[in-house]
């Protein structure tokens, strides 16, 4: 694989367990045409195994020129060393790569989110927006707490310029203040059947940890939706039994 090197240009924590981190390329202008949902392989050069490398998802749309944008939990020593790098420093990039993604014409798609498993869908949503799609989008997002829920405000936005979307967030965690703007419990196959349509709903995007993706793509095959229509991507740690 051919890695890039790219310039940070800030790193700065987004929620509690959250930071974000912005780059742009060292030799280069521009950045490499993707589509959203795309991800990318990173290498930091300065971690003790330099050539270790972890996958993120782009936040950013193609709109966006400058730089590439990436949300990230710091789970364990790869992911806490990243977050201690400083705006100037270099990371190293292979991509994009990936196909989560949506066609150019896709009936009243569905997003379901898990946690950070937001951010390839978040570039999805934004391009839509971008292009002022006239699909009907509906995007369920599911979260321990209100605390852990990402972009909130960004996502309400943008929902909130478009009538025809729909927009539900879920809080799991029974001892948490809900807000009005938000459901407590958990995605269930009640849940899906009064807030999709499922006639009209060509394609699901089921995005978020293992246990949450596999539980999601049950539902909707009790649903009757069958996989060609169900689009996954699974966060993984990068070796089994290890934390990023």
């Amino acid at each position: 694989m051919k890695f890039e090197e790219y310039e940070i240009l800030t790193i700065n924590p987004e929620i509690t367990d959250t930071f974000s981190i912005r780059l742009k390329p060292k030799s280069k202008k521009y950045v490499p045409t993707f589509r959203p949902g795309q991800f990318y392989h990173m290498k930091n050069p300065d971690y003790s195994k330099p050539n270790q490398t972890r996958q993120f998802s782009i936040v950013t749309t193609p709109k966006t020129r400058d730089y590439l944008e990436f949300y990230i939990k710091p789970y364990g020593p790869w992911t806490k060393a990243l977050f201690e790098k400083k705006p100037g420093e270099s990371i190293w990039l292979f991509g994009p790569m990936g196909e989560f993604t949506l066609k150019l014409k896709a009936n009243n798609p569905v997003f379901i989110a898990g946690g950070i498993g937001i951010t390839p869908i978040l570039s999805i949503i934004q391009s839509l927006h971008e292009k002022k799609s006239t699909e009907q989008v509906t995007l369920i997002y599911a979260n321990k707490s209100s605390q852990s829920t990402l972009r909130k405000k960004h996502i309400q936005s943008l929902f909130q310029t478009n009538p025809a979307w729909k927009l539900v967030f879920l809080v799991s965690q029974s001892d948490q203040f809900i807000p009005r703007d938000e459901h407590h419990g958990r995605i269930t196959q009640e849940l899906l059947n009064k807030e999709i349509n499922i006639k009209t709903t060509s394609l699901f995007f089921v995005c978020g940890s293992k246990r949450f993706t596999e539980n999601i793509t049950v539902l909707l095959q009790n649903l009757n939706i069958p996989d060609n229509r169900i689009k996954k991507e699974v966060f993984l740690p990068p070796y089994p039994g290890k934390t990023k």
